[in-house]
């Protein structure tokens, strides 16, 4: 069996000192490929960057919706420009929380908005992350999958602890869940 894990944050500041030996041990356990996400515009460079610099580890690029009130001006063409690079995989991470109160719920919403435009545009899957944010989620996830014809590969409910309806919903529309 082949290992792909398709959800790491290696470039999060707990790895820069063994990141050679983290990849090393992913390696030696049978992992055959990583995805490296970028939940904002400083850890999606890097994960470009990782992703240039060794094989099988693939970027995503993006911010979180956590990290939107924070973001420079200007963010949505960095992560637009860095999401044309041929080693980016998909969108995000992106998506909602409303559990903390790190960003307007409003302007989490256009930056979802903005997220999936792009990987509409690009051809890619999305990252989604949501915290309570059930409704508005699948309000917003659901007619954009359909109108990209609900196939299979749309994106990726990362970590998901939403309603059993929301997970049936979204995957008839295309997308994959992984879990806590």
């Amino acid at each position: 069996m082949e290992l792909i894990d398709t959800h790491a944050h290696l470039t999060a500041p707990e790895f820069a000192q063994d990141l050679p030996s983290v990849l090393q041990q992913a390696w030696e356990s049978g992992v055959v490929a990583i995805i490296c996400v970028g939940y904002d515009v400083p850890s999606s460079k890097a994960a470009v960057t990782l992703a240039e610099q060794e094989p099988r580890v693939f970027a995503t690029v993006g911010v979180h919706p956590n990290a939107v009130a924070q973001a420079p001006n200007g963010w949505e063409r960095e992560v637009e420009a860095l999401a044309r690079h041929e080693r980016v995989v998909a969108i995000g991470e992106t998506g909602l929380d409303f559990y903390r109160a790190a960003t307007p719920h409003d302007q989490q919403k256009r930056a979802l908005a903005w997220h999936l435009e792009l990987a509409a545009r690009l051809s890619r899957p999305v990252i989604v992350h949501n915290r309570e944010a059930d409704e508005a989620l699948e309000a917003t996830l659901v007619p954009w999958a359909e109108s990209r014809g609900g196939a299979w590969g749309q994106g990726v409910l990362h970590a998901f602890s939403g309603r059993p309806s929301l997970m049936e919903r979204c995957t008839r529309v295309g997308f994959l869940v992984s879990f806590f």
